[in-house]
């Protein structure tokens, strides 16, 4: 019945162990898409902001600003998909987390988000108001409808050039701070090699740490906790492997989102914390071997010890069956001899004995160790 209901705790750890790291892996995916597209929102408000929409001294001025912002228009409509991404994470999210004060501070963010993109596209209206009106007013010749058919040209224009863009072979992405350019699928794999080792590394924990290792008995069988524990020991070296794998690769994207400004600490806590947890599993593991040898020789001194014992009180026994003194010369002759013959058995014991002495010193050396 314990190991009944030592095994359903086990169950019940892992369960929770995949179901936190897969929320711990949304939630990282979900704040970095957050953090990349607040950047954005950041970069393009400031860029809107920077534009002249007024004082022009010619044709060229006005045109510029004209392209600036056709090109932010550009972007935000490429931009829109972000959105729909961001809220997609968060419905993921929440569903696993189901917490009304979370979900709250989620869509607090989300509306934030939203009223910036609000805000962007009403500046990005009124600048061009504004240079349509500070042209007309300036350079009566350049009337509002030509202004808004240079818009749309060049609207169309930054268009063009994104539609054939898409459709050829993307360029190197530019170094600009706060991009990420991680491989995908490396990230994938990396979290899945991550989630494996931990649910292993519990299933193992769950032997390791059986109630049978809690206290050492003089005898039993412990063919089946052995068998099991060599089983993990076997084990260890091909997922020792993927550690180091998992490492390698967790550091190469440490680096490349470090290079691009992009925060790493996810990655790095996520294999910090998994390396830490190998080191502590293999101390436990490393406990549980030398246990079972401490046990063995346990097992082993006492199967020894009593076999003495049952020697001994044979002996003994024999002795108490033997006749009392005789003067038959014969009699006393034949008793002599088997006295002889005990005593020589008994002897040949002694060697035996000696070892079980310096195995009973080493044993309690040990256990007091």
């Amino acid at each position: 019945v314990l190991g009944d209901r030592w095994a359903s705790i086990c169950r019940w750890t892992e369960d929770r162990w995949v179901l936190l790291q897969d929320v711990l892996l949304k939630w990282q995916r979900f704040t970095e898409e957050q953090c990349l597209f607040s950047a954005w929102l950041s970069e393009k408000e400031d860029a809107v902001n920077k534009i002249h929409t007024t004082g022009f001294k010619d044709q060229s001025e006005v045109l510029s600003s004209l392209q600036k912002l056709a090109a932010l228009k550009t972007d935000l409509e490429k931009k829109k998909q972000t959105m729909d991404k961001l809220c997609s994470l968060n419905q993921d999210l929440l569903s696993a987390l189901k917490n009304t004060l979370v979900a709250q501070k989620m869509e607090a963010w989300l509306d934030n988000f939203a009223q910036r993109w609000d805000n962007l596209v009403q500046k990005l209206e009124k600048s061009s108001a504004q240079i349509s009106q500070a042209v007309t007013t300036a350079q009566p010749s350049l009337t509002q409808t030509t202004v808004m058919e240079t818009v749309t040209m060049v609207t169309t224009r930054e268009q063009i050039l994104v539609k054939h863009a898409q459709e050829e072979l993307p360029p190197p992405p530019p170094q600009k701070k706060r991009q990420i350019i991680v491989d995908s699928e490396i990230r994938k794999r990396l979290d899945v090699d991550i989630t494996e080792l931990h649910s292993w590394i519990t299933r193992s924990e769950a032997v390791l740490q059986s109630p049978e290792f809690a206290i050492y008995r003089k005898e039993g069988n412990f063919s089946d906790l052995k068998e099991k524990v060599n089983a993990i020991e076997r084990e260890k070296a091909e997922k020792f492997r993927k550690l180091q794998d998992a490492s390698r690769s967790a550091q190469a994207l440490v680096e490349q989102m470090v290079n691009e400004g992009v925060n790493a600490d996810s990655i790095k806590q996520a294999s910090e914390q998994l390396n830490s947890r190998w080191i502590e599993f293999c101390q436990l593991l490393s406990e549980r071997l030398n246990w079972l040898e401490y046990q063995n020789n346990i097992i082993t001194f006492y199967n020894q010890l009593q076999q003495l014992e049952q020697m001994t009180t044979t002996a003994e026994n024999w002795l108490k069956t033997q006749p009392t003194t005789t003067s038959e010369p014969t009699v006393i002759k034949s008793q002599l001899k088997m006295c002889k013959d005990e005593v020589h058995q008994l002897s040949a014991l002694q060697p035996q004995i000696e070892r079980l002495k310096i195995q009973s010193t080493g044993l309690k050396e040990k256990g007091q160790g």
